[in-house]
């Protein structure tokens, strides 16, 4: 917008993969003033965030931009500059090299675009481009809104039954106000322990050693646990193999896996001793990607699914159509990590409290790894902060070493799991691969689907072969396809093993069929919409590549209802026109429909059990198999046992999910934890309600409690079991076996979905996995249920929509897909293109192809180096991820503050007025006397020229690196902030502030000044002895005649920032060999307590070979105070040759002052001023020792040279 002044122009823009409250890829800030009369820009600047270690200043591109005309050919020129001033490297760290260099231009093109628009509206630039004005106008979100509808219950149905009734979870007011109890907000016992797990920091290798033997000496550590501390067959492990082991003993398979566990008094002190347990490996080469696992054939499991005759539908295709795809894999990212206490009790006896799926699996486990029945293990929970699968089977990671150390120690042992360590070791999502071959005709109707489905298992079995079973049997979604071949692979890999997610498998499968839908679409010309009609499942008679005939489809039912509630043509109608009048906005809608199979195929999973119990005053408890992650399953059983006993909810209570409650459930996940428990709750419930009808009869008036007292009278029993059982299968291995189903039935689902696209800068696209925020909520969000679709197989006509609906945000993904094509189109390039996903930022806005993309593209063209460590499909070295996001956010914070202390600069100017340039002048005379006098000792002091030990000798590029790091130390500098003046007035912190940013300014240019005079003496010719001829400047003038200088080691006497002090650089040359003592590094002599100055003298005389000259006096001028710099040579007298080191030292970090009007003298930045509250006498105290003396400057300045070892007889007391 236009901000400070006439015609000038500032425009600022971020892009990030969220929405809200993320660090930046790329972000920029333009500005430029135009001359409104002859549109020549007479000054510009452009700077760019993202693409380099700090903020990058576009510099030939704002040089370039200069006197030229605000037009789009010099835009595009422009353009052109940029691309090759902002060039990164293949490898550059932050990974997405490509599109960084992409988002260069379009903010270049969409700054151009806005300013335009800013300007007058006669003005030429968008004239007859009414195409190009849709990048100016942002993607703004709206009001969000929503509806949901459902059906309303029976007039008849009475009020305390609940079924079918919008009721709130009923831990709902626990979880908004913080009274919700999980697993780490449990009471302590006492004397419990706490316990850290040591992870592999490798991928694959062989263990040498470990050593804990700094851990255990840490105060508060109690032990440390390891494979050695177990016998070898307890330690052994694994969810359907056992192909894991609790401590790794001889080998680690993946980064992150457990090696040990620390035990100590309290939780910090547990993780930190963790880090400190030493390990060495012998690294092996690992397995990382599906490539490398097909190439060495590492698999868990292999699996087959054939229907029809696939060599049959090839011969009648009209075209053959070949295609990849790939999906990557999500973390599950519970809010509650992985948590685990674990008590010992009497009899071996174990208590475990822990947040899990699946109690029961914990039980076994625990009781083979202790070699104990599983009666004496009780494992509970009441309720987890989240699962999503992630707390099915990888639990065994956090319960079973917490369990261990308990069971040695003896006493109750408490882990959890920090969100870093939960997210390196638990996995997550398989990331899948699908290839396919398609036989389709000329009107797209699929024929046949050869198909190879690969996904990434990692380093153990786990659920990767169930989970590449389940995407088999879900590849089909809800289309008609006569002829299958499929084949999966679950791949074997050094990653942390990945498990169940929500969908299990059946996700990634049905977007790879949507994905093949697509391609069809495009390959014959038509919508993916008409072709996804084309092939949907008839109601009845269909039949499923598992053999089965499908009954009761619903998809067409909700297709139909869906397209018709969403007014999908019109909108499409809408979204055409949109894309036809924008180039730089584009729109998609999509339509896509969802299939989910209910039930496990596995038939030992599908059972459920309760404990349903009723005490003599009416109230209920009840147990079940199922645990509450906050899906509301608790909710639903009370519902269900609400109905079934005609009582109000509130006398229905559930605690916890326990194993001596309920034993042998199965684990609460694939949404059937409702549909087992829920049935095995109704049994139980109608069993206690047949009991109590006699006592009804009996007295039909009476009330509950009158029913239940009358039947313990009767010594009728008040508890009752409930079971039940479902007879599902599919095998694999016999897939002829057709004598049972392989679900129980069969959810349905179809979404439309609208979405923008800025094909120049993404702001609305997900990337690699974030939680989803508020904004990431569709701004109309309608959901409705299908009418007259009742389920008469599950309880109460319950459906399984845990993981179902997940699916139908797929159509976002086809929706941003549409817009992507509607972009290719209007350049020419072909809508049939490889799209994989996730959809991110980076991959859309390279999808959008054009000019920009194309010239990077270009660039990168037979590009070598290695991948960059930020890498999107997978990354071992986490550490060094932490470390780009710290980076990155290092370079926003240094953003931020630069653009803070302009905002300040300005501000000052307009408060202080005349007194804030004065007080400038001041900071810049006392900056340009302490950069002379430190000029001249730099060069004094820069080359030896006699000879130097061989130990001394350090190859150019060490000596460049060293010289940039004293620059960069001497940058980052912070100015004094003097507390008085010479007067003793106190001095604002606001005068204290602009000081600081002045100082900063002026450092800046004397970098580059040193920068310059260092690519100068590079330039210079050196003579053979190598001393080198060099200028001796003076803020910029002449001096010396340029004679040659005689010089102290370069290293000997600079000054340097260390630990928040100034320190001689002449300490870097001595190695410290006792207390207060140290030795040359270079001839080994030792000196006790010694002083700065006699280790310089004694340098010198160890690498030249002569004496050093001695201490004379610098000539300085009162009135200006400046050093007069002193050029030697060999026909100057000895007391000329004389300079005092230490003197020149103490110039170089304290400039002089001439102590007149309201300069400020810098010696106060060494000394805290204090104030008598009732003389207001005001005294200083040294910051080195400690001492008090009075608020003048002549005692200042002499304690000063006397505390920090300066000779007092070159001391002036009135300077």
């Amino acid at each position: 917008m236009n901000l400070w002044q006439a015609n000038e122009y500032v425009w600022a823009v971020k892009q990030a993969r969220r929405r809200e409250d993320d660090i930046a890829i790329v972000n920029a800030c333009m500005r430029v003033v135009v001359n409104p009369a002859t549109l020549n820009i007479e000054d510009a600047l452009l700077v760019y965030g993202g693409m380099a270690p700090t903020t990058k200043i576009a510099k030939i591109t704002s040089q370039f931009l200069l006197q030229k005309k605000w037009s789009e050919n010099t835009f595009d020129t422009a353009a052109n500059e940029l691309y090759e001033e902002m060039k990164l490297e293949a490898n550059a760290p932050g990974g997405m090299v490509a599109y960084r260099q992409v988002l260069t231009q379009s903010f270049l093109s969409k700054f151009f675009l806005t300013v335009s628009s800013w300007m007058s509206p006669t003005n030429i630039s968008l004239s007859g481009k009414e195409k190009e004005k849709s990048a100016v106008f942002p993607i703004t979100r709206g009001e969000t809104s929503g509806v949901q509808l459902y059906q309303i219950v029976p007039k008849s149905q009475k009020v305390e039954d609940l079924i079918g009734r919008p009721i709130a979870h009923l831990s709902a007011l626990k979880h908004a106000t913080g009274e919700a109890v999980y697993t780490d907000d449990e009471v302590p016992l006492l004397g419990q322990l706490h316990g850290a797990l040591v992870g592999s920091p490798i991928a694959h290798g062989k263990i040498i050693s470990i050593d804990a033997s700094k851990a255990l000496a840490l105060p508060g550590v109690v032990e440390f646990l390891s494979a050695k501390s177990i016998p070898a067959d307890h330690n052994v492990q694994g969810h359907i193999i056992d192909d894991e082991e609790i401590f790794a003993s001889e080998y680690v398979h993946c980064q992150g896996q457990t090696i040990g566990i620390i035990v100590a008094v309290d939780p910090l002190t547990a993780e930190k001793a963790s880090k400190l347990v030493e390990m060495k490996f012998e690294e092996l080469t690992p397995i990382l990607t599906i490539e490398d696992a097909v190439k060495k054939e590492s698999y868990h499991a292999v699996r087959k699914l054939r229907a029809g005759n696939i060599a049959e539908a090839f011969e009648k295709a009209d075209e053959i159509l070949e295609g990849e795809m790939r999906i990557g894999g999500q973390e599950h990212f519970y809010m509650e990590p992985q948590s685990c206490i674990a008590t010992p009790k009497e009899d071996q006896e174990m208590d475990i409290l822990m947040s899990c799926q699946g109690p029961d699996y914990v039980q076994k486990l625990v009781a083979k790894a202790l070699k104990i029945p599983a009666n004496r293990v009780k494992v509970r929970c009441r309720r987890m902060g989240g699962g999503f699968g992630g707390k099915e089977s990888r639990t065994c990671l956090v319960s079973l070493p917490t369990v261990m150390a308990a069971v040695k120690l003896g006493k109750s042992v408490k882990t959890v799991m920090n969100r870093w360590d939960d997210m390196v070791v638990t996995g997550g999502r398989h990331p899948f691969q699908c290839r396919y071959k398609l036989a389709i005709t000329k009107e797209g109707r699929i024929l046949g689907v050869q198909a190879t489905l690969y996904s990434n298992g990692g380093c153990s079995s786990d659920a990767s072969p169930p989970v590449m079973e389940k995407a088999l049997m879900s590849i089909e979604a809800v289309y008609t396809i006569p002829h299958w071949d499929m084949h999966g692979f679950a791949c074997k890999t050094n990653l942390a093993s990945n498990t169940a997610f929500r969908g299990y498998g059946g996700p990634q499968a049905s977007i790879f069929m949507e994905n093949i839908i697509d391609a069809v679409a495009e390959k014959v010309g038509k919508s993916p919409v008409e072709i996804r009609e084309m092939h949907l499942q008839q109601q009845n008679g269909d039949k499923s590549p598992m053999g089965y005939v499908i009954t009761d489809c619903m998809v067409r039912k909700c297709w139909e209802e869906c397209v018709r509630g969403s007014n999908y043509q019109e909108r499409k109608a809408k979204v055409d026109e949109f894309n036809k009048e924008n180039h730089w906005k584009k729109r998609g809608i999509t339509v896509t429909p969802m299939k989910h199979n209910v039930g496990f195929h596995m038939s030992l999973l599908n059972q459920g059990g309760a404990l349903v119990m009723i005490y003599t005053d009416g109230s209920v408890g009840l147990n079940h198999g199922g645990t509450e992650m906050g899906q509301g399953l608790h909710t639903k059983m009370a519902q269900i046992a609400s109905r079934a006993l005609g009582i109000p909810i509130a006398k229905i209570y559930q605690s916890e999910a326990s194993t001596d409650k309920v034993p042998n459930a199965t684990a609460t996940c694939a949404s059937m934890s409702s549909d087992l428990n829920g049935m095995a709750v109704m049994y139980a419930c109608q069993k206690l309600a047949k009991r109590l009808e006699p006592f009804k009869k009996a007295n039909p008036n009476g009330t509950w409690e009158d029913w239940v007292g009358a039947a313990y009278f009767n010594r009728v029993n008040l508890s009752a079991v409930g079971f039940f059982e479902l007879d599902l299968n599919y095998d694999f291995d016999n897939p002829q076996d057709l004598r049972r189903d392989p679900q129980f039935y069969v959810v349905y689902g179809v979404a439309v979905s609208e979405v923008e696209v800025d094909c120049l800068m993404i702001t609305k696209g997900p990337g690699m996995y974030k939680i989803p925020s508020m904004g990431d909520i569709p701004r109309v969000f309608n959901v409705s249920m299908l009418r007259g679709a009742p389920n008469p197989k599950a309880v109460y006509s319950s459906k399984g929509l845990g993981e179902p609906p997940l699916f139908l945000a797929a159509s976002i993904f086809f929706a941003i897909k549409e817009a992507i094509k509607a972009a290719r189109k209007e350049v020419g390039l072909s809508p049939l293109f490889r799209f994989d996903a996730p959809a991110t930022v980076e991959r859309i806005r390279l999808a959008c192809e054009d000019e920009k993309v194309d010239k990077v593209k270009e660039g990168m063209k037979g590009s070598e180096g290695k991948p960059g460590w930020a890498i999107t499909q997978i990354n071992m070295d986490f550490q060094n991820q932490l470390l780009n996001c710290e980076i990155q956010h290092l370079g926003q914070m240094l953003q931020v503050i630069s653009g803070e202390l302009t905002i300040l600069q300005d501000f000052l100017k307009d408060k202080f007025g005349p007194d804030y340039e004065l007080f400038r002048e001041s900071v810049v005379s006392q900056q340009h006397a302490s950069t002379s006098s430190k000029s001249a000792t730099e060069f004094q002091r820069g080359h030896v020229p006699a000879r130097k030990s061989t130990s001394s000798r350090k190859d150019e590029s060490a000596s460049k690196q060293a010289q940039e790091e004293e620059d960069l130390a001497s940058d980052m500098e912070v100015g004094s902030e003097s507390d008085v003046d010479v007067d003793g007035n106190e001095v604002s912190s606001s005068l204290r502030m602009e000081r600081g940013e002045m100082v900063n300014s002026q450092r800046f240019e004397n970098s580059n000044k040193r920068k310059k005079r260092r690519r100068e003496m590079q330039e210079s010719d050196f003579d053979n002895e190598g001393s080198v001829m060099v200028e001796n400047t003076d803020d910029g003038n002449e001096a010396n005649d340029g004679t040659m200088q005689e010089t102290y080691p370069q290293s000997s006497s600079k000054r340097v920032r260390k630990g928040g002090r100034q320190r001689s650089r002449i300490w870097q040359e001595f190695t410290r060999v006792g207390d207060n003592s140290w030795a040359c590094n270079h001839c080994k002599k030792e000196f006790k307590c010694p002083q700065a100055d006699r280790l310089d003298r004694h340098v010198f005389k160890c690498l030249t070979g002569e004496k050093p000259p001695k201490k004379n006096p610098v000539k300085r001028s009162r009135d200006e105070g400046t050093t007069e710099s002193v050029s030697i040579g060999e026909d100057q007298s000895e007391t000329e040759r004389n300079e005092t080191t230490s003197m020149n030292s103490f110039l170089e970090s304290v400039p002089s002052s001439s102590g007149r009007g309201r300069k400020l003298d810098p010696v106060w930045a060494y000394f805290t001023i204090r104030e008598d509250p009732v003389t207001k006498k005001k005294t200083a105290d040294c910051k080195n020792c400690n001492l008090t003396i009075k608020g003048k400057v002549e005692p200042a300045r002499k304690h000063f040279y006397a505390c920090h070892q300066l000779d007092e007889e070159v001391v002036d007391d009135k300077t």
